[in-house]
């Protein structure tokens, strides 16, 4: 229902993300097409927004993508996708991410 996709979208703005699950998949190519660094915030990494970075790795030659856990204080460190371990339910890597990429710049001719 509307009531229960606004509560999901709500309880991951709460959680610090700018984005629900179901949306940060989706943002991984346009983040790979784009020109220079893009960056997204997400409570928790789903395994479709895992399998869309490695993906995008695979498909645009030059894209480079990090996931960097964040704490709730801001203070972070940098990993790479690979080596991020702490999996849940279905494969959803709990907490903060930042997720970052260096896109193609990629231009329509």
């Amino acid at each position: 229902t509307a009531r229960h996709a606004a509560d999901e979208l709500i309880q991951a703005i709460q959680g610090g993300g700018c984005v629900d699950e179901y949306l940060q998949d989706q943002m991984i190519l346009y983040m790979a097409l784009a020109d220079g660094v893009s960056e997204i915030l997400t409570d928790g990494l789903t395994l479709h927004t895992q399998t869309a970075i490695w993906l995008a790795e695979q498909l645009c030659d030059g894209v480079r993508f990090e996931v960097i856990p964040k704490q709730r204080n801001d203070e972070s460190t940098p990993v790479a996708t690979e080596t991020t371990t702490a999996t849940g339910s279905a494969g959803r890597i709990s907490g903060l991410h930042l997720i970052r990429c260096h896109g193609i710049g990629f231009s329509p001719e």
